[in-house]
């Protein structure tokens, strides 16, 4: 009684209800006005748009299948703001197809505008052309409650601006960066020097196989929420990635983390800063990491603090790279801490940062999570034969 409700097919989109702020054009629908429209049915090539500025629009996904041809199945255009709702008990899918040309997204935020994804009901978005969901300049996204799945060609879910994740069930399959929050300088035209650039994720489970990084941020990335000790939330597990966690800082306040990385498991790094910078950190303070990486496990192009936490950390497949590497400084003054990797070559950084991590109280403890244990211990192992 309180909402407008749309029923796609594939000839055309027919409403009834309450409101009557949105056009329809075929299988298009714009929402032009405030209100909660309420989208079910199944749709080869439609859209739903809310048009520039328009805010206060709850989007209620009721058992929707949409896909459309040549852009975006969602666009939230410039300084909109909507919440985009699962129903409860409900599954929901919304793609673009290989042949987009125009969003290059299967569910668009445009400049300057805001999405709040939730309910609890299954969304799964197919990006089929590049990405799965993304934000564009001052754009801010939130994830919260629903279970999102996410396939993509490049990015899964991003944001130039601000990306939020306080709950949910994710799972992310690809082939760039899982979850990214990156500001688009390269574009010489017209480049974003405003965006911030910072991916928070402070709750929900996430499962993330990327063929870049699991998680990455131009500028900040926190994990958790400060003050807390508990490892239960976050739950992040990234099972392939290059490198697993990325930006210019990482900081680790509470949640219960796995990762694997062909290259650095958690890398303070950022290309336009080049390859030095005071501004690099990781910053760990509590939570439950278990790290198996390729190259360095922690790898900080300025200094690595860790005050709390328990870091089990493996790496270095290679002479010059170790479980933990920094061209800072490395500080210890609390939690645990357990490093193993290949010995490197004698002058080395590396070899500076594990004499160091040897020196500080590190040491091993036992797991407490039985089907954890065997991961660790299969990774232990294979590290121990290379040792």
């Amino acid at each position: 009684s309180n909402a407008t409700l749309i029923r796609f097919t594939d000839a055309a989109a027919k409403a009834s209800g309450k409101y009557s702020g949105y056009e329809m054009d075929g299988t298009d629908v714009s929402i032009t006005a405030a209100g909660t429209y309420v989208f079910s049915g199944d749709c080869d090539d439609g859209s739903i748009t809310v048009k520039k500025g328009v805010t206060g629009v709850t989007i209620v996904l009721n058992g929707l299948t949409l896909t459309n041809d040549d852009s975006a199945a969602i666009t939230l255009n410039k300084t909109a703001e909507a919440s985009l709702i699962a129903a409860a008990g409900t599954t929901n899918t919304v793609a673009d197809t290989e042949g987009s040309n125009d969003e290059n997204a299967a569910v668009k935020v445009k400049s300057g505008a805001a999405l709040a994804i939730g309910g609890t009901g299954a969304l799964t978005v197919d990006g089929n052309a590049k990405n799965g969901i993304k934000g564009a300049a001052d754009a801010v996204i939130s994830v919260d409650e629903v279970a999102l799945t996410i396939e993509a060609e490049n990015d899964g879910l991003s944001c130039d601006d601000e990306l939020n994740i306080t709950g949910g069930t994710l799972s992310i399959t690809a082939g760039g960066d899982a979850v990214k929050a990156s500001p688009d300088t390269g574009d010489t035209g017209n480049p974003d020097t405003t965006s911030l650039g910072n991916v928070t994720i402070s709750g929900g489970t996430l499962t993330l196989a990327t063929g870049d990084d699991g998680v990455h941020a131009d500028n900040d990335l926190v994990i958790g929420t400060k003050g807390a000790s508990s490892t239960s939330t976050p739950r992040i597990n990234i099972t392939a990635s290059y490198e697993g966690l990325e930006g210019t800082t990482v900081t680790v306040y509470s949640g219960d983390i796995d990762v694997v990385a062909s290259d650095d498991g958690v890398n303070a790094a950022n290309s336009t800063l080049g390859e030095r910078s005071d501004k690099y950190a990781i910053s760990i303070a509590g939570g439950d990491l278990y790290i198996d990486a390729g190259s360095d496990g922690l790898d900080s192009n300025n200094d690595i603090n860790i005050t709390g936490g328990k870091v089990e950390v493996y790496g270095a497949d290679a002479m010059m790279d170790a479980a933990i590497d920094y061209d800072g400084t490395f500080t210890l003054s609390g939690g645990t801490l357990f490093g193993a990797g290949m010995e490197p070559s004698a002058g080395t950084q590396a070899l500076r940062s594990r004499a160091a991590t040897m020196n500080t109280r590190s040491r091993c403890w036992p797991s407490t999570k039985p089907s954890r244990a065997t991961t660790r211990q299969a990774g232990r192992s294979a590290r121990m034969r290379r040792l």
